[in-house]
Protein backbone atom coordinates (compact mmCIF):
# COMPACT_ATOMS: atom_id res chain seq x y z
CA UNK A 1 0.00 0.00 0.00
CA UNK A 2 0.63 3.46 -0.98
CA UNK A 3 1.33 5.86 2.51
CA UNK A 4 0.98 9.21 2.26
CA UNK A 5 1.17 11.79 5.36
CA UNK A 6 -0.18 15.48 5.05
CA UNK A 7 0.09 17.78 7.89
CA UNK A 8 3.44 16.38 9.00
CA UNK A 9 4.92 18.48 11.99
CA UNK A 10 3.64 21.67 12.67
CA UNK A 11 5.00 24.60 10.38
CA UNK A 12 6.90 22.16 8.34
CA UNK A 13 8.56 23.09 5.71
CA UNK A 14 9.49 20.36 3.95
CA UNK A 15 8.40 17.06 2.32
CA UNK A 16 9.89 13.57 2.42
CA UNK A 17 10.53 9.82 1.83
CA UNK A 18 10.79 7.72 4.42
CA UNK A 19 12.97 4.67 2.94
CA UNK A 20 12.71 3.25 6.52
CA UNK A 21 9.02 3.52 6.29
CA UNK A 22 8.58 3.56 2.72
CA UNK A 23 5.89 6.23 2.68
CA UNK A 24 6.07 10.25 1.97
CA UNK A 25 5.03 12.63 4.03
CA UNK A 26 3.94 16.85 3.04
CA UNK A 27 4.31 19.70 5.82
CA UNK A 28 2.17 22.54 5.96
CA UNK A 29 4.84 24.83 5.00
CA UNK A 30 4.41 28.17 7.18
CA UNK A 31 7.67 30.00 7.28
CA UNK A 32 8.89 29.63 3.31
CA UNK A 33 6.82 27.64 1.54
CA UNK A 34 3.05 27.03 1.28
CA UNK A 35 1.21 23.60 1.84
CA UNK A 36 3.61 20.85 0.23
CA UNK A 37 1.04 18.66 -1.21
CA UNK A 38 -0.78 21.56 -3.18
CA UNK A 39 2.27 20.97 -6.10
CA UNK A 40 1.68 17.73 -8.34
CA UNK A 41 5.55 18.28 -9.09
CA UNK A 42 6.43 18.30 -5.03
CA UNK A 43 4.53 14.46 -4.99
CA UNK A 44 5.72 13.49 -7.76
CA UNK A 45 9.28 14.32 -6.25
CA UNK A 46 9.18 12.17 -3.32
CA UNK A 47 7.19 9.26 -4.75
CA UNK A 48 10.10 8.67 -7.60
CA UNK A 49 12.37 8.15 -4.54
CA UNK A 50 10.57 5.65 -3.56
CA UNK A 51 10.50 4.28 -7.42
CA UNK A 52 14.65 4.56 -6.97
CA UNK A 53 14.73 2.55 -3.64
CA UNK A 54 13.02 0.26 -5.52
CA UNK A 55 14.62 -0.35 -8.47
CA UNK A 56 18.46 1.55 -8.94
CA UNK A 57 18.92 1.41 -5.10
CA UNK A 58 21.36 4.83 -5.67
CA UNK A 59 23.45 5.82 -2.55
CA UNK A 60 22.03 8.95 -0.75
CA UNK A 61 25.78 10.67 -0.96
CA UNK A 62 27.83 13.09 -2.95
CA UNK A 63 27.16 12.49 -6.65
CA UNK A 64 25.24 9.40 -6.57
CA UNK A 65 22.89 11.53 -4.56
CA UNK A 66 22.52 14.34 -6.32
CA UNK A 67 21.75 11.90 -8.86
CA UNK A 68 19.00 10.48 -6.90
CA UNK A 69 17.70 13.90 -6.08
CA UNK A 70 18.23 14.78 -9.60
CA UNK A 71 15.99 11.79 -11.08
CA UNK A 72 12.95 12.68 -8.63
CA UNK A 73 13.09 16.23 -9.93
CA UNK A 74 13.34 14.88 -13.62
CA UNK A 75 10.45 12.60 -13.09
CA UNK A 76 8.23 16.01 -11.41
CA UNK A 77 8.83 17.66 -14.59
CA UNK A 78 7.80 14.18 -17.00
CA UNK A 79 4.53 13.80 -14.50
CA UNK A 80 3.41 17.70 -14.20
CA UNK A 81 3.96 18.00 -17.52
CA UNK A 82 1.53 14.59 -18.62
CA UNK A 83 -1.29 16.22 -16.09
CA UNK A 84 -0.46 19.93 -16.76
CA UNK A 85 1.49 20.42 -19.68
CA UNK A 86 3.23 24.23 -20.03
CA UNK A 87 6.69 24.11 -21.47
CA UNK A 88 8.15 26.60 -18.90
CA UNK A 89 6.52 25.35 -15.46
CA UNK A 90 7.23 21.86 -16.39
CA UNK A 91 10.53 22.95 -15.48
CA UNK A 92 10.11 24.43 -12.57
CA UNK A 93 9.76 22.50 -8.74
CA UNK A 94 7.76 23.93 -6.54
CA UNK A 95 6.54 26.71 -8.37
CA UNK A 96 3.01 26.55 -6.41
CA UNK A 97 4.35 25.77 -3.07
CA UNK A 98 7.18 28.98 -2.83
CA UNK A 99 6.46 31.59 -0.94
CA UNK A 100 8.84 33.57 -3.13
CA UNK A 101 8.94 31.89 -6.47
CA UNK A 102 9.91 28.31 -7.12
CA UNK A 103 12.41 26.24 -5.51
CA UNK A 104 14.16 25.27 -8.51
CA UNK A 105 14.78 25.70 -12.18
CA UNK A 106 16.12 22.86 -14.73
CA UNK A 107 16.78 25.11 -17.24
CA UNK A 108 18.16 27.56 -15.08
CA UNK A 109 19.03 26.29 -12.31
CA UNK A 110 21.92 29.14 -10.82
CA UNK A 111 19.04 31.56 -10.77
CA UNK A 112 19.76 33.65 -8.25
CA UNK A 113 16.04 34.26 -8.36
CA UNK A 114 15.01 31.13 -7.17
CA UNK A 115 14.35 29.99 -3.81
CA UNK A 116 17.11 27.44 -4.03
CA UNK A 117 19.37 28.25 -6.59
CA UNK A 118 21.73 25.38 -7.72
CA UNK A 119 25.04 24.18 -9.67
CA UNK A 120 24.80 23.99 -13.32
CA UNK A 121 27.41 22.50 -14.89
CA UNK A 122 31.01 20.56 -13.24
CA UNK A 123 33.33 23.46 -13.23
CA UNK A 124 31.09 25.09 -10.46
CA UNK A 125 30.67 21.31 -8.53
CA UNK A 126 29.98 22.11 -5.24
CA UNK A 127 32.18 20.02 -2.71
CA UNK A 128 30.70 20.20 1.20
CA UNK A 129 30.04 18.08 3.75
CA UNK A 130 26.56 19.35 4.43
CA UNK A 131 23.48 18.25 3.01
CA UNK A 132 24.75 14.33 2.20
CA UNK A 133 27.75 16.11 0.12
CA UNK A 134 25.73 19.01 -1.58
CA UNK A 135 22.66 16.79 -3.04
CA UNK A 136 20.64 19.24 -2.96
CA UNK A 137 22.87 21.88 -4.85
CA UNK A 138 24.52 19.36 -7.58
CA UNK A 139 21.49 17.89 -8.71
CA UNK A 140 20.61 20.74 -11.13
CA UNK A 141 23.70 19.46 -13.39
CA UNK A 142 21.99 16.23 -14.34
CA UNK A 143 18.48 18.68 -13.87
CA UNK A 144 20.27 20.80 -16.71
CA UNK A 145 21.16 17.92 -18.94
CA UNK A 146 17.65 16.34 -18.73
CA UNK A 147 15.72 19.87 -19.87
CA UNK A 148 18.66 20.32 -22.67
CA UNK A 149 17.86 16.92 -24.25
CA UNK A 150 14.56 17.43 -23.56
CA UNK A 151 13.46 20.45 -25.37
CA UNK A 152 17.48 21.94 -26.72
CA UNK A 153 18.34 25.32 -25.29
CA UNK A 154 21.72 26.60 -23.93
CA UNK A 155 23.86 26.23 -20.82
CA UNK A 156 24.78 29.12 -18.91
CA UNK A 157 27.85 28.05 -18.02
CA UNK A 158 29.54 26.02 -21.20
CA UNK A 159 27.51 28.31 -24.01
CA UNK A 160 27.20 25.01 -25.83
CA UNK A 161 23.78 24.84 -27.43
CA UNK A 162 21.60 21.93 -28.08
CA UNK A 163 19.56 23.48 -31.37
CA UNK A 164 17.03 20.71 -30.87
CA UNK A 165 15.52 18.05 -28.16
CA UNK A 166 14.16 14.70 -28.23
CA UNK A 167 10.58 15.57 -26.94
CA UNK A 168 9.22 14.64 -23.76
CA UNK A 169 8.21 11.53 -24.83
CA UNK A 170 11.18 10.28 -26.03
CA UNK A 171 13.35 11.67 -23.32
CA UNK A 172 11.23 9.72 -20.31
CA UNK A 173 11.47 6.52 -22.50
CA UNK A 174 15.05 7.58 -21.73
CA UNK A 175 15.39 8.29 -18.26
CA UNK A 176 13.07 5.42 -16.98
CA UNK A 177 14.82 2.58 -18.87
CA UNK A 178 17.65 4.15 -17.30
CA UNK A 179 16.99 4.45 -13.77
CA UNK A 180 15.37 0.78 -14.14
CA UNK A 181 17.15 -1.41 -16.04
CA UNK A 182 21.17 0.49 -16.45
CA UNK A 183 21.54 2.41 -13.09
CA UNK A 184 22.97 0.83 -9.94
CA UNK A 185 23.51 1.68 -6.70
CA UNK A 186 27.26 4.14 -7.35
CA UNK A 187 26.36 5.56 -9.90
CA UNK A 188 27.89 8.99 -10.37
CA UNK A 189 27.25 11.63 -13.24
CA UNK A 190 29.48 10.01 -15.54
CA UNK A 191 28.03 6.86 -15.58
CA UNK A 192 24.80 8.04 -15.55
CA UNK A 193 25.49 9.86 -18.79
CA UNK A 194 26.98 7.00 -20.52
CA UNK A 195 23.73 4.86 -19.51
CA UNK A 196 21.36 7.33 -20.72
CA UNK A 197 23.04 6.86 -23.65
CA UNK A 198 22.71 2.78 -23.47
CA UNK A 199 19.31 3.45 -22.61
CA UNK A 200 18.31 5.31 -26.19
CA UNK A 201 20.59 2.59 -28.21
CA UNK A 202 18.43 0.32 -26.52
CA UNK A 203 15.04 1.45 -27.31
CA UNK A 204 16.30 1.55 -30.64
CA UNK A 205 16.59 5.27 -30.65
CA UNK A 206 19.10 6.85 -33.77
CA UNK A 207 22.51 7.84 -34.12
CA UNK A 208 20.81 11.18 -33.89
CA UNK A 209 18.96 11.31 -31.04
CA UNK A 210 21.66 9.50 -29.36
CA UNK A 211 23.89 12.37 -30.14
CA UNK A 212 21.63 15.09 -28.48
CA UNK A 213 21.66 13.01 -25.13
CA UNK A 214 25.68 12.90 -25.53
CA UNK A 215 25.53 16.77 -26.09
CA UNK A 216 23.52 17.51 -23.58
CA UNK A 217 25.82 15.77 -21.38
CA UNK A 218 28.95 17.33 -22.63
CA UNK A 219 26.98 20.73 -22.36
CA UNK A 220 26.89 20.63 -18.41
CA UNK A 221 30.57 19.19 -18.12
CA UNK A 222 30.09 15.36 -17.00
CA UNK A 223 31.39 14.11 -20.79
CA UNK A 224 33.89 16.17 -22.70
CA UNK A 225 34.10 16.49 -26.23
CA UNK A 226 32.52 18.00 -28.79
CA UNK A 227 28.53 17.84 -30.21
CA UNK A 228 27.87 15.88 -33.28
Amino acid sequence: AMISTVHFSVQYDNAFWSPAAKQMGYGDGGVDLKPLPAALDVIAHEFTHGVTQATAKLTYQDATGALNESISDIFAAFIEHTYQANENDNFLIGELIGKSGPLRNMVHPADEALQYPQRDHMQVYFKTKQDNGGIHINSGIPNNAMALMTVGGTNDVSKVQLPRGLGWDKSEKIWYHALTNFFMSSDDFETAATKTIAAAEDLGLPETDRNVVECAWIAVGVLSGECK
